[in-house]
């Protein structure tokens, strides 16, 4: 049993490229998603992110394999309870923060619920929800989104955080293309 799901785990990227079921958009978090820590309580100088720090070395992996999806056409989106400025500080200005802002094709950084933020989404990139890939670290989120939006595939931030860089590529194979094209 544990092989067949391992051989379905690998193929299932090529059955959707088959299928034309390959997925278009990364939806993330910020808080303990794109950086360990909660910025409007740890402040912009207390978030994690960096390669040379054992806290922030599965976050940089993490944003590096996402750059990775935004080269080649994926788009990234961000959905976070915040203050906007705040991640935009981050965005901007944080040395370690290494997703480049014209990546970052929509931002839905507001105190609305995630549900409504990926709704939203869906619609300004005008793709259904059974495009979207979601990620959060936060159990009541991960399960609002797929009681809320089923079709969405969500995933969670793994407990131990070393795992990280896997789940992101493993999560990569969602949207994997046979061939990348110009668009």
């Amino acid at each position: 049993n544990t092989w067949f799901q391992a051989y379905v785990n690998h193929i299932q990227h090529f059955i959707y490229s088959i299928t034309g079921k390959i997925k278009k958009a990364f939806i993330l978090d910020c808080d303990n998603t794109l950086w360990k820590g909660i910025l409007g309580e740890d402040g912009h100088e207390n978030i994690e992110m960096s390669s040379s720090t054992k806290d922030g070395e599965p976050f940089f992996y993490a944003q590096k394999l996402i750059n990775q999806l935004a080269n080649r056409g994926i788009l990234i989106c961000l959905c976070s309870k915040n203050n906007e400025k705040d991640v935009d500080d981050v965005i901007n200005n944080h040395p370690d923060f290494i997703i480049k802002k014209e990546s970052i094709t929509i931002k839905k950084v507001n105190w609305q619920d995630k549900a409504t933020n990926i709704k939203e989404i869906s619609n300004e990139l005008n793709i259904g929800e059974d495009s979207l890939v979601f990620l959060d670290d936060s159990d009541f989120e991960v399960n609002l989104i797929r009681d809320k939006l089923p079709l969405v595939q969500t995933f969670q931030v793994p407990k131990n955080i070393s795992d990280y860089p896997s789940l992101i590529n493993n999560i990569s194979n969602y949207f994997y293309r046979k061939e990348i094209t110009k668009d």
